[in-house]
């Protein structure tokens, strides 16, 4: 099945009492794309897997810092993700994530390059694993003190 974001195919998962049809999306790289952001723990290949981005070993890139999406369940990352979509954002994609992340980590600019989708097989909830560089925002006032100190 063929959609506007490239080749797709229906996953059936079952445990045993429920069967259940999600769409798989491929890879993809480019930052207004959505991908695939939910695995169902029932499948036959549970292991994680690079939805955004280059694939990397099982430890990641080295040059990237990696945080678990499970651990930014909090107010800040809903406000961050709310500052996306009202910026018409689309959904599930890179910059909807790195417009979320920067809000969490206030005062840096975040360039998300690896995203890796997996499932906790004990509890069946799906997490990501956002791969990024982090550098210091210039603010106002740092500007400011740099012109007043020439």
């Amino acid at each position: 099945m063929l959609d506007e974001f490239g080749d797709e195919f229906i996953a059936t998962s079952t445990d045993g009492y429920h069967t259940c049809e999600h769409t798989i999306k491929p890879r993809v790289f480019n930052k207004f794309k959505p991908f695939n952001t939910f695995l169902h723990y029932s499948e036959h290949d549970t292991r994680e897997r690079t939805v955004f981005g280059l694939p990397a070993s099982r430890y990641g890139h080295k040059h990237l810092e990696y945080t678990y999406s499970d651990r930014l369940y909090m107010e800040e990352w809903g406000e961050g993700l709310e500052a996306a979509i009202e910026q018409k954002v689309p959904r599930n994609c890179a910059r909807y994530f790195e417009i979320g992340l920067e809000h969490v980590l206030e005062g840096k600019d975040i360039d998300l390059q690896h995203v890796i989708l997996g499932v906790n097989t004990s509890t069946g909830f799906s997490y990501l694993i956002f791969g990024y560089t982090s550098t210091e925002r210039n603010t106002d006032e740092t500007h400011q003190e740099t012109a007043s100190q020439e």
